[in-house]
């Protein structure tokens, strides 16, 4: 039978022999290499390796394979027959070798090691003196300011006092007003910047179009027709930071709560926490006691309040393609 080659790690199906065998033998089986075991035809082997098989054969009156004559009885020797390639000697049972062999030119690459990517997120969210997080309370312009641009990354060096009419004399804000300004995510009235004032749900739609990618979309929202920021709503609704509201509503000048900000910036910044994603540090994670876990914003703020190191869980993302977080450990968090 002619060589045979087989790719390494295929299955090899044992052939029927196509030779044939002296009178008075029948096939008993391949031997597999050094193994003792035969094998039948149309058995499946696995290729690992250059491999000799060994046709067996036995006789008809049901001596063991690899036998000749009768139990006991040596046969003469006779001079040797040759078949092309395989030399037969009548004191033995005849076997007919089939070379499976694996190319040498494949090369068995090891598997590379791919380095895990950690991440760090910094908590932008802290909770008052007495303990409570508010989540369902708003935020100033100036809180929501700082939030946006150290979110950002954007340059906080500049601590000049702004020039506007109501700043108050070295306020805390300062910085985060200039960097604000610079990147045109604040509007001032009339010279006044109202640091101090709550923030609508447009106005801080205004600060995260000015660092958000540009779309065509147009939103659901019949209520922000004519609206001062109606284009602004309408691009960071296009990049599903946004939602609205069940009656189809965006309430561009209803106040932002703090769990609405925390929801619209993890949403752009790619940050989502879940259950899976802090299993095993619930004990650690920064505890209020106003903070109710059966809220809709319950991780949202979890991801808001907490510093962490993390690892990304595969490439699932939800459907604002977040990709879903692995928290490997708390960090301190020094929210100012």
């Amino acid at each position: 039978m002619d060589e045979k080659t087989v790719k390494k790690g295929d299955s090899y199906e044992l052939p029927k022999p196509t030779f044939t065998p002296d009178k008075g033998n029948v096939f008993a089986g391949w031997k597999v290499g050094d193994s003792t075991e035969l094998k039948k035809a149309g058995d499946k082997i696995d290729i690992s390796g250059d491999l000799t098989l060994t046709a067996t054969w036995k006789d008809k009156t049901g001596t063991k394979p690899g036998e000749g004559g009768s139990p006991g009885q040596d046969k003469p020797n006779k001079p040797e027959e040759q078949i092309p390639g395989i030399k037969i000697r009548d004191h033995y049972t005849p076997t007919f070798p089939v070379y499976v062999t694996v190319p040498k030119t494949e090369k068995v690459e090891k598997a590379e090691e791919v380095p895990v990517s950690l991440e760090t997120h910094k908590a932008y969210i802290a909770g008052y003196e007495d303990n409570t997080l508010r989540a369902e309370g708003n935020l100033t312009r100036a809180e929501a300011a700082a939030m946006v641009t150290r979110l950002a990354g954007l340059d906080l060096s500049d601590n000049t006092m702004p020039k506007f009419k109501d700043m108050q004399k070295n306020a805390w804000y300062f910085r985060y007003i200039n960097a604000a300004v610079k990147a045109k995510m604040l509007d001032a009235d009339n010279g006044m910047m109202r640091p101090n004032d709550k923030i609508t749900r447009a106005e801080f739609a205004k600060m995260l179009a000015a660092i958000d990618k540009e779309n065509s979309s147009v939103s659901k929202f019949d209520d922000i027709k004519g609206h001062r920021y109606e284009k602004e709503i309408n691009k960071i609704y296009g990049n599903n930071r946004i939602e609205g509201y069940e009656d189809g509503s965006f309430r561009p000048d209803a106040y932002l709560t703090r769990a609405e900000s925390a929801a619209f910036l993890n949403r752009m910044f790619n940050r989502i926490a879940d259950k899976e994603a802090y299993a095993g540090l619930e004990d650690k994670l920064a505890k209020f006691k106003d903070f109710d876990a059966s809220k809709w914003y319950y991780d949202e703020m979890v991801e808001a309040t907490n510093s962490h190191e993390l690892t990304r869980r595969g490439k699932a993302s939800d459907k604002y393609g977040r990709v879903y977080e692995k928290w490997t450990r708390i960090l301190p968090s020094d929210v100012k």
